[in-house]
């Protein structure tokens, strides 16, 4: 009797280790697929840089040297790193009253930088060195220019797109 217990027992312990083997082989068991869907994203746009003009230009005259424009540029933070090229002057207007008395526009010239800004960084505002500050002066007209003595110009500065 022995025996048959021993038997019993060790058909039951070899069930038991059957089963508890297919469960874990069960437990491990998946399937593989594929999926697709989609998503969103949002590209900023760039926001104008701002160029204001540091210092002043004084004592222009006729057939007189030029003057450099010297200028800082500000990039917000929200607009990401800026690439830019040359910083022009791109108009140069005479104040209405010396305009009325007879002082041209025609008669000042501005010269462009020889070279690029290049690229100013987020949140920075980049100060121009020589090389990238364009220049004006009073052409001589070979009339009377007395009427532009004491004009207030107002010099139009652009940056054009870097590469």
């Amino acid at each position: 009797m022995n025996r048959f217990f021993a038997r019993k027992k060790g058909m039951v312990l070899v069930s038991a280790l059957a089963a508890a083997a297919v469960a874990a082989v069960a437990a491990y068991a998946y399937f593989t697929t594929t999926g697709s869907g989609t998503g969103s994203a949002g590209v900023g746009t760039n926001t104008a840089l701002t160029i204001t003009q540091t210092g002043s230009i004084t004592g222009l005259t006729p057939a007189g040297p030029s003057s450099a424009v010297a200028y800082t540029i500000t990039n917000a933070a929200a607009n990401g790193d800026q690439n830019l090229g040359k910083v022009t002057v791109s108009n140069i207007a005479v104040d209405s009253a010396h305009q009325t008395a007879g002082c041209q526009a025609s008669w000042f010239a501005a010269t462009a930088p020889t070279s690029a800004v290049g690229t100013i960084n987020a949140g920075t505002t980049y100060t121009s060195v020589a090389g990238t500050e364009p220049s004006v002066q009073m052409n001589e007209s070979g009339t009377n220019q007395n009427a532009c003595e004491g004009a207030t110009l107002t010099l139009t500065l652009s940056g054009a797109a870097g590469s």
